[in-house]
């Protein structure tokens, strides 16, 4: 239908041939646009400029693992940290390493479970 409605507006309008053959507008644009992109126009992102170093996510992966936090969740730990008075990374960048490190985790007792290698 799309392609229907690619061949008539050019002599109805594109409104017209998207009403007479009941495409929705936003399809038929969609379709379209696709078209002239390329299949693989992914490009590299930049680091964000606040994104925690190398050094800085490693210190966090180690206190994580620490024996002070090994069955504590990355919420916890973030407000045990903010009680001693130190700021590391949000629960949610605690939550990222993690991920990167062990895949999807929930929570660090089930890393120290001995379920999934750590």
């Amino acid at each position: 239908m799309i392609s229907l409605a690619e061949q008539l507006s050019p002599h109805t309008g594109k409104k017209a041939a998207c009403e007479a053959l009941q495409v929705p507008r936003a399809t038929f644009y969609r379709h379209q646009s696709k078209k002239g992109r390329p299949a693989n126009n992914h490009t590299q992102r930049p680091a964000p400029p606040l994104a925690l170093s190398c050094w800085e996510r490693e210190k966090v992966f180690d206190i994580l693992h620490s024996e002070q936090f090994c069955d504590d969740a990355p919420h916890q730990i973030y407000a045990k940290l903010l009680d001693e008075g130190r700021y590391l990374c949000s629960t949610r960048t605690m939550y990222r390493i993690l991920e990167a490190e062990h895949g999807c985790v929930s929570s660090l007792a089930y890393i120290n479970s001995g379920v999934l290698p750590g």
